[in-house]
């Protein structure tokens, strides 16, 4: 491991740390999921306010804190919305109120949202789609009709942008079109029952529909890579999953939720024996990496307590329980630094996938799937 590259020294002694610690297997103690959730919130807090604008830090890695991502501070929203219901703490209402002004002034006037976090930022379907679920997010809960303004503008544009057979084949990371833009399809969904506009809905069930045809019959999706990758981390196929999931939840679409199954009914065969998921696989289900994407865990995690949310069957409960149970082992809630309560790009954290930082979106998918697991729970009593 090169550590001379790390400009960061903070960030250095973190990860030389973790790099021992995990090269030897070493894991943190499991606390119950609040205390975990409120870790992981706390993280995200504290990345917010690295930007002094609103936006949330894209995370913490070899040069130290990076800089606002609008994709990603677009989909927090509504975790600092649900964390807010949870337990009442208004500065998570304020601090998504910040948020959704922070996206209204890096909107373009043609409603597109700029694509991750380094200079230029050029249109993006994939960060758009994120935006809009933020605003609905806040549109829901305020009732203020400029969130709204905000998405069906974002709509709009992605609407004409969009190809005649349902796909986004321009205007985002990988260049061409891509089965994880369900969640975007998602978003048109959701932004067409708040609006009472049905083209919004049709445009989403025209990706969706795309989307179906790029999955084979053992549940692989095709196209569900980002650019340049030989084959695709378990981030992007549980993006696909959960696009799907939403839409059929949302539209009582039972053609969606079979999609969404069989992929999630193949990653469980995956799980291994600690909760963990191999990081890639190739058309076959086999792991095609000695690391896991800890990000993807907490996806499928999520997707899984939503399956049996939806169908009630408990073998989707217990994959969601112990992959979360898995990502909690990975957290340190013991060090006062600025990692306390983040979530690793990979684990080990030398692993490809964002390899030695804290990507934002692994805290806030973790959150997401404590929050749900504590719902599920509860539910149970």
């Amino acid at each position: 491991m090169q550590f001379t590259r790390i400009a960061d020294p903070t960030f250095a002694r973190i990860a030389i740390r973790e790099c021992v610690r995990d090269a030897l297997g070493l894991v943190h103690p499991a606390q119950d999921p609040d205390c975990h959730l409120r870790a992981a919130i706390e993280w995200l807090v504290l990345a917010q306010d690295q930007t002094g604008n609103g936006g949330v830090s894209a995370g913490f890695g070899r040069r130290g804190w990076r800089p606002d991502y609008p994709e990603t501070t677009g989909y927090i929203i509504p975790t600092f919305l649900d964390y807010w219901h949870l337990t009442g703490n208004n500065d998570l209402l304020d601090r998504a109120l910040r948020m959704g002004a922070y996206e209204m002034r890096v909107q373009n006037e043609d409603g597109a949202i700029p694509g991750g976090y380094a200079q230029p930022r050029s249109p993006c379907v994939f960060d758009t789609g994120q935006v809009i679920l933020g605003w609905l997010a806040l549109y829901q809960e305020t009732g203020q009709v400029e969130y709204l303004r905000a998405a069906r503008l974002a709509g709009d544009w992605l609407r004409r942008v969009q190809a005649r057979d349902g796909s986004w084949p321009s205007f985002d990371h990988a260049g061409s079109a891509r089965a994880y833009h369900s969640r975007v399809a998602w978003a048109l969904i959701a932004l067409g029952q708040a609006s009472g506009e049905q083209g919004y809905i049709e445009s989403g069930r025209s990706q969706l529909d795309w989307t179906m045809t790029t999955q084979r019959p053992n549940g692989w999706f095709d196209r569900a890579e980002l650019r340049g990758e030989p084959y695709p981390v378990t981030h992007t196929i549980a993006y696909t999953i959960r696009g799907l999931l939403e839409s059929a939840a949302a539209l009582q679409d039972s053609r969606y939720l079979e999609c969404a199954r069989r992929a999630a009914d193949a990653l469980r065969h995956c799980q291994l024996k600690d909760g963990s998921l191999p990081g890639r696989f190739d058309s076959c289900w086999r792991p095609r990496s000695d690391w896991s994407c800890l990000t993807g865990c907490a996806q499928m995690s999520l997707n899984w307590l939503r399956i049996y949310e939806l169908t009630g069957e408990s073998a989707y409960m217990q994959a969601g329980l112990r992959s979360n149970s898995f990502v909690r082992k990975t957290q340190n809630l013991r060090t006062s630094g600025p990692d306390r309560g983040a979530i690793k790009g990979s684990w080990p954290c030398y692993g490809e996938y964002e390899r030695l930082s804290y990507p934002n979106w692994a805290a806030k998918f973790f959150a997401d799937a404590l929050m749900l697991e504590i719902k599920v729970l509860r539910a149970r009593l």
